[in-house]
């Protein structure tokens, strides 16, 4: 088994054996010593995560290599301890928001992160981040997002030009900005019918006690994310866990099977996802794991 170097006390990653008895299992894992709140893709090559140490009220970021897991950077914070987070990523890029207000959902601010190495190329306080693509990057300032809209070059963060936008015009941006950052495959609502070559919606009827049904529409190895009510102790408010499955779409085999969390609802959506035939998945908080998927 081959071990990248540990750091002591920010991370562990592990590389592990494809094929084990027939099932998938994880092509390699990266342990945290806090929690996994978020992560983004930068195109398909890295993988960018936020952890935090809801204890100490710390948030700090790492970036993975997408096919080998290597670790680029880790354990890196940008100035403010816990109210950042991050935006987005493209172009090479992350994208940091900082808060309006403490404790309350409005970003503001922006720090822009090269990728590759982990340092800061510019900071903004008073911008708002609108979208990003490979070579711009579109924010409002001081908290006006629908009236006064700039263009910045997003390596320097120099204002290219400022215009005056309505909220139609806002919305058309952002969509933009969606549209270009989709390259992984989420989890979606299981469909009506026979979807999945039949297999997803049997699944679902064989788990009566399974709820809140997702699935990736993989060709060869198709990946299912339910919740499942756990049976609470007397006077407690019902706890659910949350499961992951995948199969082999010709013959229905179950493939994998995790437990994301226990007693919670969290993670979600964006701690599933699927990336160039690579399942990215974090387990018990603290562990993003990664699995080839089948091919034809």
């Amino acid at each position: 088994m081959l071990q990248f170097p540990r750091p002591v006390g920010i991370f562990r990653i592990r590389w592990i054996s494809l094929l084990r008895g027939g099932t998938l299992k994880p092509l390699w894992q990266f342990t945290v010593a806090g929690s996994i709140w978020r992560i983004v893709t930068d195109g398909v090559q890295h993988l960018i995560g936020e952890e935090r140490d809801v204890q100490h009220r710390r948030a700090s970021f790492f970036c993975l290599e997408c096919r080998t897991g290597k670790v680029r950077w880790s354990g890196r914070r940008f100035g403010e301890d816990w109210w950042i987070g991050i935006e987005a990523s493209a172009g090479g890029i992350l994208y940091l928001h900082g808060f309006a207000t403490p404790e309350l959902p409005g970003h503001r601010g922006i720090t822009a992160v090269d990728v590759r190495t982990g340092e800061v190329l510019w900071a903004d306080e008073q911008m708002v981040f609108l979208e990003a693509s490979q070579d711009r990057l579109h924010a409002g300032r001081g908290g006006v997002t629908g009236n006064q809209i700039s263009e910045v070059d997003p390596r320097s963060g120099k204002v290219r030009k400022t215009f005056v936008g309505d909220d139609g015009l806002l919305l058309s941006i952002r969509d933009a900005g969606s549209a270009a950052s989709d390259h992984a495959a989420v989890p979606l609502p299981l469909p009506e019918g026979e979807a999945g070559g039949g297999w997803i919606p049997r699944r679902a009827r064989e788990r009566s006690d399974a709820e809140m049904i997702h699935y990736i529409d993989h060709p060869v190895t198709p990946v299912i994310t339910s919740s499942v009510s756990r049976a609470p102790a007397v006077g407690d408010i019902p706890s659910r866990d949350r499961l992951l499955e995948v199969i082999d779409r010709g013959t229905g085999a179950l493939l994998l099977a995790e437990t994301l969390s226990s007693g919670a609802h969290w993670p979600g959506r964006e701690a599933v996802f699927v990336l160039q035939n690579t399942l990215y998945y974090v387990k018990g908080h603290n562990t993003l794991s990664a699995v080839i998927l089948g091919e034809r």
